[in-house]
């Protein structure tokens, strides 16, 4: 069922062209980005709370020709950890003007269209920091935390 949503949305939304779209920070990559991307939205997509559950999945037959398949879910923290936010925004971007066209999000009489936001947090440190970390106050510890929020 899974690779039957993708395939539509590969022909209804080009979700190909927006994954590809997408880019990270990384100088050397082993796996490509657009994998890793389509793995987080399998994992989104089937619903799975979680990178480990993304790839115990693995061994299912069902699972091999997807590819979330290829990626572990070391790699994938690791690439979503770097990912190039203002590439993520234009295909956000693109798959917004393309279910407009589509039709798929149709504007009731008053003329405004609601977006529904989710957000996750994915990962959460006391030990290192970064240029795009959070940091919020826990027992007087500082934490820091990398959320993201996407439009569902």
């Amino acid at each position: 069922m899974l690779e039957r949503l993708l395939r539509y949305a590969d022909k209804q939304l080009h979700f190909g062209e927006l994954v590809t779209g997408v880019r990270d920070r990384r100088h050397w990559s082993h796996v490509p980005t657009a994998e890793v991307v389509k793995a987080v939205l399998e994992m989104f997509f089937a619903r799975l709370g979680s990178l480990n559950a993304l790839e115990k999945l693995n061994h299912l037959s069902s699972w091999k020709n997807l590819p979330a398949h290829s990626v572990s879910a070391d790699t994938i923290g690791r690439v979503v950890e770097v990912l190039d936010s203002s590439s993520l925004r234009a295909s956000q971007k693109l798959l917004y003007s393309c279910m407009k066209k589509n039709k798929q999000l149709v504007a009731p009489l008053h003329g405004l269209i609601a977006l529904a936001l989710d957000g996750h947090e994915s990962h959460c440190t006391y030990n290192q920091r970064c240029v795009g970390c959070l940091d919020r106050d826990i027992d007087g510890k500082i934490q820091y935390y990398h959320r993201n929020v996407t439009p569902s």
